[in-house]
């Protein structure tokens, strides 16, 4: 948190929102871009500076036009954590996530990146970047928070034609000086659902009036769908 004397010049955030998947307009997913700019707002608003937020989205088809962002492909994703997040300094870690997510076979969640297809289902492991983070690579950042606003539902409910690729990511030595604390919107083989009507997820909704992040425009209805589902 940037409470409680840390400075905030010393918190560096991950930010990714994923609504529009190279799979195609099946796996579009209204809510994640809009989550992901309100958190973002909620850090300029206690002091964080912009160079310090890693802002990645892949906006769906009618968004509003965003600006000062990055991609959420894989190997973009990827770079962040294994290269980019390993040559910051700080206090303070926050990893917040919103889109697509399955639990696999071996209990680690995989959260889908926007190159994502139903043949190459690109995706991070959470565990494996959570386990990378809290090792000798990512010197500093004693404090960690992450936030994931995905689905953990079970690999096989969803009978995909291929296997998951493989999301790991190399870890160094682990360490004890490292604090994970850990939000997820679903518990496993559990889903996360959205607002059908502003197109937000419940749980980022819920986290970001307790965090005080300031309110953004509402969203209009998502055309030709119920309740969103943040699982494939």
């Amino acid at each position: 948190m940037t409470a409680g004397g840390v400075d905030p010049a010393r918190v560096v955030a991950l930010v990714v929102g994923v609504e529009a998947y190279a799979a195609g307009p099946r796996w579009a997913l209204p809510g994640p871009v809009r989550d992901a700019l309100r958190f973002r707002d909620w850090l300029r608003s206690t002091g964080v500076p912009d160079a310090n937020i890693l802002l990645h989205l892949a906006p769906a088809e009618g968004t509003d036009a965003v600006t000062g962002h990055r991609g959420a492909d894989h190997e973009t994703l990827r770079r962040v954590l294994v290269h980019e997040l390993p040559a910051r300094q700080g206090d303070v870690l926050w990893v917040w996530w919103g889109g697509h997510g399955v639990l696999d076979r071996d209990e680690h969640l995989r959260l889908y990146c926007a190159d994502a297809t139903d043949a190459d289902r690109r995706n991070i492991d959470l565990e494996s970047a959570r386990r990378r983070l809290s090792s000798d690579v990512l010197p500093g950042f004693a404090e960690q928070n992450w936030v994931v606003d995905a689905c953990q539902t079970f690999e096989e409910r969803h009978r995909p034609a291929v296997t998951i690729p493989d999301g790991s990511l190399p870890a160094g030595q682990r360490l004890r000086v490292h604090r994970q604390n850990v939000l997820l919107a679903a518990d496993r083989g559990q889903r996360a659902a959205n607002d059908p009507v502003r197109g937000l997820g419940f749980f980022s909704v819920i986290l970001l009036d307790e965090l005080g992040a300031p309110a953004r425009g509402t969203a209009p209805p998502p055309e030709s769908r119920g309740a969103a589902e943040r699982d494939r």
